[in-house]
């Protein structure tokens, strides 16, 4: 079965379980209606705490002893990073609108679950080396990472930020995690809200990783005088990514991530990378967890995700499901995940 109806199915059959009862139609698509299902945050934060539980890798970075030994152990065992697959689709399996159009699918408890975190408590420590320790009611998936990924359709489509943010007060420069954007050939814009929010202090410098066969001299100088980092590598024959459109050998992008300081990341898309993952998963796989946001929009003529290797969804094992508002999302982790 289509890894989006199987899907679709679970989510309709737990919405007529929780109370959604009726279909409306809102513009030019369709909503499920709910009677209304609230999460706290702190819900949402032991439901991601479970998830990461069935990894071998901390959960999210704190001041425990343990979980620093932890993230030393599989940072010196492994060529590269942990890997969060994440990203929101409609209900029938849309991730993006016709030419990559942006849509706001994920609800606002669900991009609570991504972007926002909520601390309960401060603990201040003073003297040298002191830090400010948050007690978390909800970590969200953000700010449990290091880096977070994406392609350069979605830095064209979206303009995206790529920061982890809290309620009540400003993360840090050196907390935020850091931005990564696979751009074969250096479209990335120099206006964008990456390089923007480095030149006026407000994100990290944003990391470019292209093809150094795509890569113009001219461009490259252009973008690194603008703020940016510009990593070339030499494609690989991954056959995965030869036909994504990002062009680019994920194993490669990712020894790269790791060379460069990056344990944890988190790949929010576009498209081709989400496909060129998942279909990944049986041969050499990279992924770790996978959470997927099914939405309840019906969208119509739009951008899915491609997966063309069946053997790989067989892989994935389910963990847990969590309705958040009207979105229900769905948490698989891969045989991978364990073995270090």
């Amino acid at each position: 079965m289509n890894h989006s109806y199987q899907l679709l199915s679970f989510y309709v059959t737990s919405g007529v379980a929780r109370g959604w009862v009726e279909v409306k139609v809102v513009g030019m698509h369709s909503l499920l209606s709910s009677l209304s299902t609230t999460t706290t945050s702190s819900e949402i934060g032991d439901f991601l705490d479970h998830v990461y539980s069935h990894s071998n890798f901390p959960a999210q970075s704190t001041s425990s002893t343990t979980e620093q030994a932890d993230l030393l152990a599989y940072a010196g065992s492994n060529q590269r990073p942990f890997v969060t697959l994440t990203y929101a689709q409609s209900l029938d399996g849309k991730i993006a609108g016709m030419d990559g159009q942006q849509l706001r699918l994920s609800g606002n408890q669900s991009m609570k679950m991504t972007h926002l975190s909520v601390p309960s408590t401060a603990i201040f420590a003073f003297g040298p080396g002191a830090h400010v320790w948050f007690p978390f009611l909800l970590c969200s998936l953000r700010a449990r990472h290091d880096g977070i990924m994406v392609g350069i359709g979605t830095v064209l489509n979206d303009d995206p930020q790529l920061t982890a943010r809290n309620i009540s007060i400003t993360v840090p420069l050196a907390n935020q995690p850091q931005p990564i954007v696979l751009d074969t050939a250096l479209r990335t814009p120099v206006d964008c809200k990456l390089i923007r929010n480095f030149q006026n202090h407000a994100g990290k410098q944003p990391w470019l990783i292209c093809a150094r066969s795509a890569m113009t001299l001219q461009r490259r100088q252009e973008l690194q005088a603008a703020g940016a980092r510009v990593i070339p590598i030499t494609n690989g024959m991954n056959a995965c990514m030869r036909k994504a459109k990002e062009g680019l050998d994920l194993e490669k992008v990712l020894e790269v991530c790791k060379l460069n300081g990056i344990n944890r990341l988190m790949v929010e898309g576009g498209a081709a990378i989400i496909s060129s993952i998942l279909n990944q998963v049986s041969d050499n796989p990279i992924l770790n967890i996978l959470i997927v946001t099914v939405s309840p929009y019906m969208v119509g003529d739009g951008i899915g995700i491609k997966s063309s290797n069946i053997d790989s969804l067989s892989l994935l094992r389910h963990l847990e499901t969590k309705i958040l508002g009207l979105d229900a999302v769905f948490a698989y982790t891969t045989s991978s995940a364990n073995d270090g």
